[in-house]
């Protein structure tokens, strides 16, 4: 990465449209990783993500699977996992924390203790009132559809 170049375009991100984030955002897209742990990359990304679509930020949770615990334990990798989480959906976070735990969960003690995935499985976690939130709204719903139904038959 160029540091000018990411120099210029962080003095230019104030001043532009959610289009044209999205758009750089989708330029780098197949680069997540390699851009999530270039120190310069990473600060562009930094700044680009509260400015997004969430469409975007869930592509690049998905563009880096299969690397989760290589992005969570890189400095830079790590500062933008940690933004992402609360930006995407519930059902993405949980997807990351099974990816980081490995396939029998074991992973977790080497990655919370590691000095940056130890910050990325702190946040990924503290995402969990919204998976209470989510599943009340969706009992609450199939209460209500379930409700409906029962007046109509009689």
């Amino acid at each position: 990465m160029d540091v000018t170049g990411s120099v210029i375009r962080q003095q230019l991100l104030p001043l532009t449209s959610p289009g044209l984030v999205d758009g750089v955002l989708t330029e780098i897209k197949g680069q997540a990783a390699l851009v999530a742990m270039d120190v310069t990359g990473s600060v562009i990304r930094q700044q680009l993500l509260p400015l997004t679509s969430p469409g975007l930020v869930d592509g690049v949770l998905t563009e880096i699977k299969g690397q989760a615990a290589m992005v969570a334990m890189d400095v830079t990798g790590s500062v933008i996992r940690q933004q992402l989480l609360p930006l995407t959906s519930p059902g993405l976070v949980g997807e990351v924390l099974a990816e980081l735990g490995g396939e029998s969960g074991l992973e977790f003690k080497t990655m919370s203790c590691e000095k940056c995935g130890g910050h990325v499985v702190e946040r990924a976690l503290r995402q969990m009132p919204r998976w209470r939130e989510k599943s009340s709204s969706e009992e609450k719903s199939a209460t209500t559809e379930g409700d409906t139904e029962t007046e109509g038959e009689d």
